[in-house]
């Protein structure tokens, strides 16, 4: 059988879209059947087996993000004059450099939630395929 699946995969998403196009035969020749759709066993659409949401992926680089928005917080100078203004250079420089970091490492998970999970159909999947059209084999394959 030849096909094709749907391989924008949103979050959430554990299913593969297929749609069958053509039977191939033992002997090459082929019985096209204009797209229809593969459902598993028990006929629901599409084909379910093995779903990687990369949850560590995810949730590691949340952690990892909180704990370095807590050391960057540790480095930011605390103030230390009576009218709450602190000017050193030295300060000023760990601050710029705190808020940039934070602000990367944000960037950073923000892009890590957005991927999408990994569907795998191992080999051996037992399919069906939905016939919604008449199918007329030829004599002999």
């Amino acid at each position: 059988m030849s096909g094709r699946y749907d391989s924008k995969v949103s979050f959430g998403q554990n299913r593969v879209l297929v749609i069958w196009t053509d039977i191939i035969f033992p002997n090459g020749s082929t019985l096209q059947l204009g797209g229809m759709a593969g459902t598993d066993a028990a006929g629901f659409g599409g084909f379910r087996d093995l779903v990687d949401n990369h949850h560590f992926r995810t949730f590691g680089s949340a952690i990892l993000v909180a704990l370095i928005g807590a050391g960057t917080d540790m480095m930011i100078p605390q103030d230390r004059n009576a009218f709450g203004t602190s000017n050193s250079a030295e300060e000023v420089a760990r601050r710029s450099f705190a808020e940039s970091f934070s602000h990367m490492s944000q960037q950073s998970l923000s892009r890590n939630l957005n991927v999408q999970p990994t569907l795998k159909i191992r080999p051996g999947y037992r399919f069906n395929v939905l016939v919604d059209q008449d199918i007329v084999f030829p004599g002999r394959f």
